[in-house]
């Protein structure tokens, strides 16, 4: 069906059209480029679209989440109404207008039973729900269908690489009380800070909130794998779902800490990230030491990489290394230290900790 046809469509005509329903509930790449950029040149179809996205997601609801007797109350009564509708006549009208207002008031009925059923929303793309206080047609979806990473700057100032075949949801009013996105595929986030409307970062597994941070978000959905990952600030993470029944406690992860969500459930404790990067603003800093006790050496590489070392104080006030460290990774400067005073260290929880018998010997 040629572009140009599209523009006279009603929300029934969309949700007969074939290449429209391989948008909504199949997987076909092609649609889903196609009607994307549709839909930025004829944003006056927003509202008939939203409600051909209803009944076609009215027809896939899960009546498993309701119970038995609320589930066939809902249908009831949803196919009564229709019913009387149809025995609706207007005298003088032609019979394709009485057809008309017939099947308008079933999608409007469909649409209802869609809210009763909790699965009414439109989301620019798949698997994304939209918060209700905000009308769907004035969220912006920037969609990175390139080969290398794109660029979106956000109306605060924010900005967000996004990885080839990843899409962003956000909405151009930054006068709310949040500032929320919802990412489909994997970017990354340098959040302008501002305490008073965090940063909420939206997948289908996960929440991130931040106030002002650089961080990224990796979504891997062949095997149902978020990471998120820290290289500047603090963000919370947490399941948008209960895990076990039960509401879990946001996880803090602090710069070059990660935490990795697999399979419907975050997998046990932080971690650091594979190659721990120093703070932009102190990657100038040089390391040489000549006779400097241990624990500055320590201190000074926690500060440079934000990154937790642990060690008994008095254990170690007896210890000093003499060293230069330069371009080495972060565990590679660490080893090297380590080695000098006859110590260890192992990653716990994304911290490090040094294990010695101190320096008395």
């Amino acid at each position: 069906m040629m572009e140009a046809s599209y523009t006279d469509f009603l929300a029934e005509d969309f949700a007969r059209d074939p290449w429209f329903r391989e948008w909504i509930v199949g997987q076909h790449r092609e649609a889903d480029v196609f009607w994307r950029e549709w839909m930025k040149t004829h944003p006056g179809k927003q509202q008939e679209i939203n409600r051909a996205v209803a009944l076609l997601r009215t027809l896939e609801v899960p009546l498993h989440r309701l119970s038995s007797r609320e589930a066939d109350q809902a249908i009831a009564d949803t196919l009564r109404k229709i019913r009387e509708s149809d025995t609706i006549r207007i005298p003088g009208r032609p019979a394709w207008t009485t057809i008309a207002m017939r099947y308008a008031a079933s999608v409007m009925l469909l649409i209802g039973l869609a809210l009763v059923l909790g699965r009414f929303y439109w989301n620019g793309s798949r698997g994304t729900d939209v918060t209700d206080a905000v009308p769907a047609g004035e969220w912006i979806v920037a969609a990175n269908h390139g080969n290398t990473p794109k660029n979106v700057v956000l109306p605060d100032g924010s900005e967000v690489l996004l990885d080839p075949a990843a899409s962003l949801k956000y909405h151009p009013d930054t006068s709310t009380g949040e500032r929320v996105t919802y990412l489909e595929g994997s970017a990354f986030f340098k959040v302008t800070r501002n305490p008073s409307k965090p940063f909420l970062v939206y997948t289908d597994d996960l929440v991130t909130k931040v106030l002002g941070t650089s961080f990224r978000v990796n979504t891997r959905a062949g095997v149902k794998q978020t990471v998120v990952s820290v290289v500047t600030g603090k963000v919370a993470v947490s399941p948008r779902a209960p895990l076990d029944g039960l509401q879990a406690e946001p996880v803090v992860l602090l710069p070059n800490q990660e935490i990795v969500y697999k399979d419907g459930s975050l997998q046990p404790g932080k971690a650091l990230v594979e190659i721990p990067e120093m703070l932009p603003d102190l990657k100038a800093r040089k390391f040489v030491y000549e006779d400097i006790a241990i624990g500055r050496v320590f201190d000074e590489l926690e500060a440079a990489y934000g990154i937790r070392i642990r060690y008994d104080k008095e254990l170690l006030r007896n210890c000093q290394v003499t060293a230069t460290l330069g371009d080495e990774p972060f565990k590679e400067k660490l080893d090297l230290v380590c080695k000098s005073i006859r110590a260890s260290f192992e990653e716990t929880n994304g911290e490090i900790v040094i294990s010695s018998r101190g320096c008395n010997y």
